[in-house]
């Protein structure tokens, strides 16, 4: 089949190609070896791969592990005929689609019905003539392969749109992830194993490259990046479309392609190429020729790639703007306490250092590092006097103080987004042992981001200079997390996240001291 030259923007060097794709497969089924000798010599010369069996029995085994295309069914057999196999090969879910032509002596109106009723597309009165059993194969064959192109489509519509509702609700529960909606885009796709592609190769400058092949149950699960290699060509320019299909002469692009995707390791055979414009999708391996389907089929598949691509880059527009305001509003909190500088900076530091190497998730660090950083905002409510008083508190005073944490929970809300800072802020003065303020919780009812800031907040406010005490040395400010001083003690703390901090001591120094104030 001949692709519409619509389908692309044909280039000065643009080739259109005409190709055989694999030759279509018959299996005839006869109990007379004369008859099926007959039938492959019709077949044959036509270009068509024929396969015979002599009973139905033999047909099904057949049918069930080969890769058949049509069924050329003798009626009148010994032992099950030809109603019975039809109706088992309409049965099953396996070969349900493969159409059936039933040869018969039989002529009857009644006969006829029973064809139809077994499941049979058509049927053949014997003595048959060459060009009637070829056109009737033609015709069948062209249903069968514009049913599987709808059935295909359909499927990957269905796909695409339940992806895209999916990824609304991932924005919604702020879970949204380009790649792995990309990942699950690619993996989703089916085009049907009549014709769709054996794999897809995608890259972009963010992501690199991701082969996955079908063929690989591995491969295809996860995609298996692959080194640049040749394939950088492919993200620059304008967006564009080019395909090879049949092996034929190819453009100059295609003939790139051919030779890049073979250094990585990938046969592409008959594919079609989406490039430019920082982004590349290639469904290679095609059975059978390149047509406008495959096309749509492709450029759908991008546009919700690029819809995706766009919304990951508002996202990212967007999580700056986030992090600028937690900074610019931690930072406003600090304005009565002068003395503490990048106080705020540095607990977020701690709290992802703390967060990493307790082996929590790559998201889970990146919301601490920011909004631990707003574990004192709370404090733009508490009198300056109070923050810069250098003796000690009166037991009101304190309880002032201790309000900073009602006050930070307030600011914050309960936007989702801010979810973990409104923890932080409301429970980094809670203790392990239920000795903390404001609430008096303990152990695991203390949320594990709280119970991290604890830690790295205790930590950074030793170290600091405060108008009540002086810095402390990392070997000070250590040994009372650690050891205790009577004040503090190392059961108001985690466990887990103490011997974490125990652990990675040396690196919470190294923080401080790149981040010290001037």
């Amino acid at each position: 089949m001949r692709i519409n030259a619509g389908m692309v923007d044909p280039g000065p060097d643009k080739i259109t190609f005409m190709a055989a794709g694999e030759k279509p497969r018959i299996l005839c089924v006869d109990d007379e070896p004369m008859n099926l000798e007959l039938l492959e010599a019709i077949l044959m010369p036509e270009g068509y791969d024929v396969i015979t069996a002599a009973g139905g029995s033999d047909a099904l085994v057949k049918l069930k592990h080969g890769d058949v295309d049509l069924v050329l069914l003798d009626v009148m057999m010994p032992g099950m005929d030809g109603y019975a196999v039809c109706r088992l090969i309409k049965a099953s879910p396996e070969t349900s689609r493969v159409p059936v032509i039933m040869i018969t002596a039989l002529s009857s109106k009644e006969d006829r019905i029973k064809s139809i009723e077994a499941g049979a597309g058509d049927f053949i009165t014997k003595p048959f003539e060459k060009i009637e059993v070829l056109t009737r194969i033609k015709k069948l064959l062209e249903i069968k392969e514009q049913n599987s192109k709808l059935i295909s489509l359909f499927g990957i519509i269905s796909g695409l749109t339940e992806r895209g509702n999916r990824s609304a609700e991932l924005l919604n529960d702020s879970s949204f992830n380009f790649f792995s909606e990309v990942d699950a885009i690619i993996r989703g796709i089916n085009s049907g194993k009549d014709r769709g592609p054996r794999g897809m190769l995608f890259g972009t400058k963010e992501t690199g490259w991701v082969n996955y092949d079908k063929t690989d149950p591995d491969s295809y699960k996860a995609g298996i990046s692959i080194p640049d290699g040749k394939l950088l060509f492919l993200l620059e320019g304008q967006a564009r479309f080019f395909y090879s299909s049949g092996g034929e002469s190819l453009s100059r692009e295609a003939k790139g392609a051919v030779e890049a995707m073979d250094l990585a390791g990938i046969n592409p055979g008959n594919f079609i190429c989406r490039a430019g414009s920082d982004l590349c999708l290639i469904s290679y391996g095609f059975k059978k020729p390149i047509n406008d389907e495959d096309a749509v089929v492709l450029k759908a598949i991008v546009m919700q790639i690029m819809f995706l691509h766009s919304i990951a880059a508002e996202i990212i527009e967007t999580e700056s703007a986030y992090d600028y305001l937690i900074l610019t509003l931690a930072r406003a909190a600090e304005a009565n306490d002068e003395d503490t500088g990048l106080h705020v900076i540095r607990v977020g530091e701690y709290a992802a250092l703390l967060a990493q190497k307790m082996g929590l998730d790559g998201d889970f660090v990146k919301k601490i590092r920011m909004q631990a950083q707003l574990h004192d905002v709370g404090k733009i409510h508490v009198p300056a006097a109070i923050l810069k008083k250098p003796s000690a508190l009166t037991a009101e005073e304190f309880e002032l103080m201790k309000l900073h944490t009602v006050y930070g929970a307030k600011i914050i809300g309960t936007n989702r987004r801010f979810r973990m800072g409104s923890h932080i802020a409301a429970s980094h003065h809670e203790k392990w042992d239920g000795s903390g303020y404001p609430s008096g919780l303990a152990g695991e009812a203390i949320p594990l981001e709280a119970r991290i800031a604890a830690v790295a907040d205790q930590y950074d406010a030793l170290r600091n200079v405060r108008v009540y005490k002086p810095a402390f040395s990392h070997e000070k400010a250590y040994g009372i997390i650690a050891n205790g001083d009577g004040r503090t003690k190392p059961g108001h703390f985690d466990p887990k996240v103490l011997s974490v901090f125990i652990a990675n001591a040396d690196k919470f120094d190294g923080i401080y001291r790149k981040l010290a104030d001037k």
